[in-house]
């Protein structure tokens, strides 16, 4: 996993102009962030509008409804209990509220997107998250998504200072909120309420925008990515050819057969 641990710039000559200090004796690769370019635009801006409160909200929707239903009691047709659903929750709303930013502000940095959607429409529903979004965001987000477990903040070098980070379900579960109750500082987010907040963000002020304000941008930003495969990349190379060989062969046979029953139909009709 990747973690950044600094900034470096440089000039027009492409000359750094500033650098921070760096872990000695360390080896690191350098990134670039860089602006997703899309596979194709969306057809317009009410596509667009429909898709995520459709689909990409309606998909947490689907989520949200099995959760309660597990929370009555019932059981998958073999017996085997459900879980909470509380990390999958968080981190589906992290997701979708990453891919939303994105849209409305089109940062390539996605931290730099999510704080500007805080600011311009879930701070209005509740303060807190402005004001621990960074903490949030590196913790929920990156921890849930690539590990499956919170990350458990500390300082640097000081492994006293470690606390937990919580993600509840029930309504009575904390939301953006320390517990003093624990033996060690923790922080909690409700997973439900999160979905709440999150749903009429987007309700209340993104899809809004999307449909009275935005700008032709949002039609590429909101459709899928382009992933592009180097044939320097010997092994994605080596399985898009396979996939692309296997569709060509396919097509083939089919319109084979699909040649011969027309000779079939014709001759008949002719008899």
């Amino acid at each position: 996993m990747l973690r950044r641990i600094a900034t470096l710039r440089t000039d027009a000559a492409g000359k750094l102009i500033q650098t921070e200090d760096l872990d000695p004796e360390s080896r690191f690769v350098i990134s670039v962030d860089t602006k997703p370019q899309s596979a194709y635009a969306m057809e317009s801006r009410e596509k667009v509008a429909e898709w995520v409160n459709n689909c990409v909200l309606g998909d947490i929707r689907t989520l949200h409804y099995g959760i309660k239903s597990a929370d009555r009691g019932l059981t998958s047709s073999d017996g085997r209990r459900f879980g909470g659903g509380n990390f999958l929750l968080a981190s589906a709303c992290c997701s979708a509220m990453e891919y939303v930013a994105w849209i409305r502000f089109g940062e390539a940095d996605a931290v730099t997107n999510i704080r500007r959607y805080c600011a311009a429409y879930l701070n209005s529903i509740d303060t807190r998250y402005g004001k621990f979004i960074e903490l949030i965001w590196r913790s929920f987000r990156n921890g849930l998504v690539h590990g499956w477990w919170p990350q458990c903040p500390r300082l640097r070098g000081e492994p006293a200072t470690r606390f937990r980070m919580g993600v509840g379900i029930s309504a009575d579960d904390l939301h953006l909120e320390i517990d003093p109750n624990l033996e060690r500082p923790s922080f909690s987010i409700n997973a439900s309420r999160f979905f709440a907040d999150f749903e009429r963000s987007v309700d209340e002020g993104f899809l809004p925008w999307v449909l009275r304000e935005s700008d032709d941008g949002v039609l590429e930003r909101a459709a899928p990515a382009l992933l592009e495969i180097s044939a320097a990349d010997r092994v994605g190379f080596r399985q898009f050819d396979e996939i692309r060989k296997t569709y060509e062969s396919g097509r083939k046979r089919l319109m084979g057969r699909s040649a011969q029953g027309s000779e079939s139909d014709t001759s008949n009709s002719c008899g």
